[in-house]
């Protein structure tokens, strides 16, 4: 084979090197991309896909767990129990000297609302209002009610005793939180209570009266202001903080002594304060 023969052959290798490399190399790529699928292919697979998996559980109801409390001072510092567990250590009380250091209760335009009968106040602190010709059960929203008495047998702290001076045979407007349970596990509902017509801050007031703790397990709207004002009903020794007031030397809170007394008191503030002046 001559030189021109040669280099005529060699063209012809590198050539077909040449277009093998590019046959390769497209079909990998063509492997690689993926294929586009119709809109309706795609919506039914993933109806196909749905129908062959099993069912989702529904998603639980999370509520705060009802249970017994009690106020109680250990050493120098007061402690909420539950049982014989400390789920709570008490903070520093809020000792307020002017009517400018007190937090701003946010007010609500009610104008358009409606107004509901109360019915009557449960022992467990619930309020049963009439709501489109049914009686309606609601729960108030961070607050804890649920201390015990002298004899250990019921609720204390004045709390249902206030409810009842508050709210009978009035009428309440519910707000209710878009952050939080609209209803908990025994299906009542969960609402703010302000009373009609002074928009009294029910859910507030049994902490300014120190008829309730202050709910902290759970995030709420109003959650640094029932904390506050939780705060400043201690450092004035009112309802159950009795015991951390300076002149208190007792052990333990004991209701019986001072509870019609601070209701007295309260019922007096509630009736002649607006929403703004609590």
């Amino acid at each position: 084979m001559d030189r021109k023969g040669l280099i005529k052959l060699m063209a012809l290798v590198v050539f077909g090197l040449v277009m093998w490399v590019m046959s390769v190399l497209t079909i990998s790529s063509s492997k690689a991309a993926p294929r586009p699928r119709s809109p309706r292919r795609a919506v039914a697979r993933r109806r196909a896909i749905r129908r062959a998996m099993p069912k989702r559980p529904p998603r639980p109801v999370i509520v705060a767990r009802r249970r017994r409390l009690a106020v109680r001072r250990i050493g120098p510092r007061l402690v909420v129990l539950s049982g014989g567990r400390t789920i709570r250590k008490i903070s520093e009380p809020v000792v307020i000297s002017s009517a400018e250091e007190l937090e701003e209760v946010p007010t609500v335009n009610l104008g358009e609302s409606t107004a509901y009968k109360v019915v009557r106040v449960n022992d467990e602190c619930t309020v049963v209002v009439e709501m489109e010709g049914k009686k309606t059960t609601v729960r108030m929203i961070g607050v804890e009610t649920d201390l015990p008495v002298q004899d250990g047998r019921g609720r204390g702290g004045g709390a249902v005793d206030l409810l009842r001076n508050l709210l009978v045979g009035e009428f309440a407007y519910l707000e209710f939180d878009s952050d939080f349970l609209q209803e908990d596990a025994d299906g009542n509902k969960m609402a703010y209570i302000r009373r009609a017509p002074d928009a009294l801050f029910v859910n507030l007031e049994l902490l300014r009266q120190g008829c309730a703790l202050a709910d902290i397990e759970y995030v709420y709207r109003h959650q640094d202001l029932f904390s506050f004002y939780e705060s400043k009903a201690q450092a004035d020794g009112k309802g159950i903080w009795q015991l951390a007031h300076p002149s208190a030397d007792q052990s333990e809170f004991q209701p019986g002594a001072s509870a019609q007394g601070d209701q007295e008191s309260s019922g007096r503030t509630a009736s002649t304060q607006p929403a703004q002046g609590q």
